[in-house]
Order: C-alpha cells, then sequence, then structure tokens
C-alpha cells in the first residue's frame, strides 16, 4: 500500500529493518549510526517538500547533538534549511545560537551554509 500510494517513501520504510528511521523517536541510545540515516532522511524529506518529519526527527536528535559535538555541523546545516519551512518566525532558537557560533569558524560550514543564513532575521 505505501509502495502504491506512495513509492519515494517505500525504500526508507521497508528498507529500514532495524527500524531506526521508522522508529526514531523510539530509538534509545548513542548509536552513530542513527545520525547518519536520519541526517539522510532529512535531506530525503525535504527533498520530496514533506518538511514537517525532518523538524520532528531535528527535535529528537537534539538532546544527543547537543551532547555530542562532533555531528552539530551537520544539525545545524538541516536546521537552518528545515527550520526557514517550518517557522513564520525567521530567527534561530536562542538556545542553539552558542551552537551555531561555533560552527561559523568553519570556514566549509560557512561555505555550505550562507545561502541558508541571510533568510534568518540573526545573521541579516
Amino acid at each position: 500500500m505505501v509502495d502504491a500510494d506512495y513509492p519515494v517513501l517505500s525504500d526508507n520504510y521497508y528498507g529500514d529493518y532495524p527500524m531506526i528511521i521508522s522508529g526514531y523517536d523510539y530509538y534509545t541510545g548513542d548509536d552513530p549510526k542513527i545520525y547518519t540515516l536520519c541526517f539522510r532522511n532529512i535531506s530525503f524529506y525535504l527533498n520530496s517538500n514533506i518538511r514537517d518529519i525532518p523538524m520532528k526527527m531535528l527535535k529528537y536528535l537534539e538532546a544527543y547533538i547537543l551532547h555530542n559535538n562532533s555531528k552539530i555541523k551537520d544539525y545545524m546545516y538541516y536546521y537552518l534549511i528545515t527550520r526557514y519551512y517550518v517557522s513564520d518566525v525567521k530567527n534561530i532558537e536562542e538556545y542553539l545560537i552558542p551552537y551555531l557560533s561555533k560552527c561559523l569558524f568553519d570556514l566549509d560550514f560557512v561555505n555550505k551554509c550562507k545561502d541558508n543564513l541571510k533568510f534568518y532575521i540573526d545573521f541579516s
């Protein structure tokens, strides 16, 4: 049924044997593969114009990410894109600004995000 109605989503759910994506909000543990799979699927959903699921996934990952700074740049990249689509207020949540500020010291990150940053009141 999913394959017939939403063929592009079928791969994510039927190929998700450990249920990391379909059950991302029930998954526990600090396993690096959850970050990789979630970021991959956040990108997929954004490219498919499905915007509410990526924000839910980012909010779920947030607690892990803020304690594991190795993935903060990936998180902030997808956060900037997703928040633009789901929020009427174009500003970055205040508690995330220190984390974003650390990312701005990385020139690769700045180059990757400069088009997204210009949409936010905080950085315009």
